[in-house]
């Protein structure tokens, strides 16, 4: 599922907006906290296009003034990239892939996405996604 999400964004992301340029710079070369770290600062911005920065960062690289950068990431570190990914998926126009993201946050995330879950759940009409944003939202409380 997590790939699908990948490439759903990868495939939403238009060109390059004007992401966090500190929030890139740990990402290419901060240690493992600064890019969880970044990771959130990049979540809150609720840009989709985020979604394609943090895909490639996954798979190991960052753009950085143009120049491609390889990066080591860990799996806790790519387990907070995925979580991300889903969490920016709650935003999507398409009630398959805001689904999708629910249920992959439903278990819980960090306490970071809690304004974006916040701000899906405002937004969120539809009867089978909303009980799962109000669960994730209220494991993310505590």
């Amino acid at each position: 599922m997590r790939s699908l999400l990948f490439a759903l964004f990868l495939s939403l992301a238009g060109p390059a907006p004007a992401l966090d340029r500190a929030a890139i710079e740990k990402l290419a070369g901060g240690d493992n906290d600064e890019k969880i770290a970044a990771i959130g600062a990049l979540l809150a911005e609720g840009d989709p296009a985020a979604a394609a920065l943090l895909a490639k960062f996954a798979e190991g690289e960052v753009e950085v003034d143009g120049k491609a950068v390889e990066v080591v990431v860990n799996n806790r570190v790519r387990s907070a990239v995925a979580d991300a990914l889903a969490a920016l998926g709650l935003l999507s126009p398409e009630r398959a892939a805001r689904l999708a993201a629910a249920k992959a946050l439903a278990g819980g995330g960090e306490a970071s996405m809690l304004p974006l879950v916040r701000k899906a759940l405002d937004r969120e009409t539809d009867p089978d996604i909303r009980p799962l944003l109000e669960l994730t939202a209220s494991s993310m409380e505590m």
